[in-house]
Order: C-alpha cells, then structure tokens, then sequence
C-alpha cells in the first residue's frame, strides 16, 4: 500500500490531468449527444487549458528542490554513516579526505537528482503535449464527431 501512496505522490499533476481531461471528455460526449453537438468543441476547449496548466507547473523543480532541502538535513547523518564504513578499512579519516568525501557524495545525490528530474519532466512534458493535441482535435472537430456519432448509431 505504501508503494501506492509514493505512486501517486510520483504521478500527482499527471493523475490530476489525466482525472480532469477524461471527465471534461465524458462529460462534453454526454452533453454533445443529448444537447448541443458543441459542448464537445467546448470540452475540448477545458482539455487544452488542463494542458497549459500542466505545463506551467513546475512540479519537477519543486520535487527537486524539496529533495535538496532533505538532503541538507540528512547530509550530516550520511556523512557520518560514509565515515564510519570508510574508518573500517582505514584507521583514521583526516579533514581533507572528510571534505573528499562530502563533495563526493553530494556530486552523485545531485547527479541522481538532476537524472530523476528530466524523467518526471519528459513525462509531464509528453502528457502535456498529448492533451494539447486532443484538446485542440475536440475544439476544432467534435461537433462533427458527435454528427458522425448520431448518424452511424441511428443506421
């Protein structure tokens, strides 16, 4: 179940889009077929502005920086534990292997950070384009596709 939670927490603004986009298209189908064929263009329309939004989030760097700001907290404590297995194979750690170490580690935490950032905005990046696309699809062709809709099913 925890693995869930850190799904979702990995996935927020994606879940969020995804939820709200796939609504606002049930809802504009529903309404296109039994009101107005319009409401789907408009549907479309609210797609489009979930997808700006998407991409105006900056969730990628707020992880990131919030991962820093742990990192700051814990890095005495990891350093420390980095110490002391680096003390098992040599007898004493002197200042400047210290700092070695330190600078060594923080490199390699940034480096895995800066790696898992791209990844969540490649991913973002992807979903806001998908939605965009159908989005403007709708707005410009779902009056038409309700047409389509209410002339095949009434054959």
């Amino acid at each position: 179940m925890n693995r869930f939670f850190i799904f979702i927490g990995k996935h927020k603004p994606d879940i969020y889009a995804l939820i709200l986009s796939f609504l606002c298209l049930i809802i504009g189908l529903c309404l296109g077929l039994n009101s107005e064929p319009i409401w789907l263009n408009r549907s479309g329309a609210i797609i489009i502005i979930i997808g700006v939004c998407l991409a105006a989030n900056n969730f990628p760097e707020w992880v990131q920086t919030e991962a820093l700001q742990g990192l700051e907290k814990e890095l005495p404590n990891i350093m420390q534990e980095a110490i002391m297995e680096f003390e098992k194979d040599e007898r004493l750690v002197t200042d400047e292997k210290r700092k070695s170490i330190e600078v060594d580690i923080k490199s390699r935490i940034q480096k895995n950070l800066n790696n898992h950032s791209g990844k969540i905005k490649n991913r973002i990046k992807k979903l806001e384009i998908t939605l965009i696309v159908l989005g403007t699809f709708l707005n410009g062709f779902g009056d038409y596709f309700i047409g389509l809709l209410k002339n095949y099913t009434s054959l």
